[in-house]
């Protein structure tokens, strides 16, 4: 099996051709290309500028994980809290304090973005992607009720029959792309800044699901990873703000011989459903 715009680094490390290239069937224009990826860098650059440096968000972690050890430890003491306190009043202080600076680090994080979301900047930069992305969309004759779907791919090296992603950010096994989809009667298309992919549907073998731990890089709903249709999936977020799932899922496709699948995280299952029902 191969993976949709994975690349094989088994042999050569510098590898940079995608698997499943050959579904490609109309490409996005240059010069369009070129001014959604000239804005997609602006606006990605001002939502980092958004983010508590690293250091802090650490700190801000790992003050939020000792304040609960030292919570749960307390409350686990077959004791009075005036015992506890009496036998190790350095847990409470180590406790108290981690919680007031891990609240302040909130405080100050929700502040920051919200400062550089609501300034002029973010909006000139997040309108002018906005325009480009919907004229590419127009371009590859995307229809307006077609869905969004994030697809998952990485760098990876065979192990056997296994696939071993290598970690191409900090702490992230696989990258989120995020596509159009919509069907007709022969194909099943997956549009994004690149182009548009057609897969014929006959080709379609099963989707099979992969009760094994992965993490993809940052998350980029509007909706948070915690809240709403999101919360049942029970994803959770590191240091790095990468995204950790409990699952994920592989849409096969025989095609020529040849097998490739198309990796999802659990959260986008009834979005694929839906389509191909």
């Amino acid at each position: 099996m191969k993976i949709f715009l994975g690349t094989d680094v088994t042999v050569n490390k510098k590898n940079d051709k995608l698997d499943g290239e050959e579904f490609l069937i109309q490409k996005t224009s240059p010069a369009l290309k070129s001014k959604l990826a000239s804005s997609f860098d602006d606006s990605t650059e001002i939502l980092n500028s958004g983010k508590l440096v690293l250091p802090l968000r650490i700190l801000q972690s790992i003050c939020g994980i000792l304040s609960c050890i030292c919570l749960a430890g307390i409350l686990k003491a077959d004791i009075s809290m005036a015992e506890a306190y009496e036998n190790a009043p350095w847990i409470f202080w180590l406790a108290a304090g981690c919680a007031v600076i891990w609240l302040s680090l909130s405080i100050a994080s929700r502040i920051k973005a919200k400062s550089v979301l609501e300034s002029e900047e973010s909006e000139y930069a997040f309108s002018a992607f906005e325009n480009f992305y919907n004229a590419s969309l127009r371009e590859l004759s995307v229809p307006e009720d077609a869905k969004i779907m994030d697809v998952l791919t990485c760098n990876y090296k065979r192990n056997g029959d296994e696939l071993k992603p290598v970690e191409i950010i900090p702490g992230a096994q696989y990258i989120k792309l995020q596509f159009r989809v919509f069907r007709d009667d022969e194909y099943l298309y997956l549009v994004d800044h690149d182009g548009k992919y057609a897969f014929p549907l006959s080709s379609i073998v099963t989707i099979h699901t992969i009760d094994k731990k992965i993490i993809m890089d940052s998350w980029d709903k509007e909706e948070n990873y915690d809240e709403g249709e999101y919360k049942p999936y029970k994803l959770s977020k590191d240091n790095y703000d990468n995204i950790h799932c409990k699952k994920y899922h592989i849409l096969e496709v025989n095609h020529q011989g040849e097998t490739l699948g198309i990796y999802i995280p659990p959260y986008e299952l009834p979005v694929l459903e839906e389509i191909l029902k």
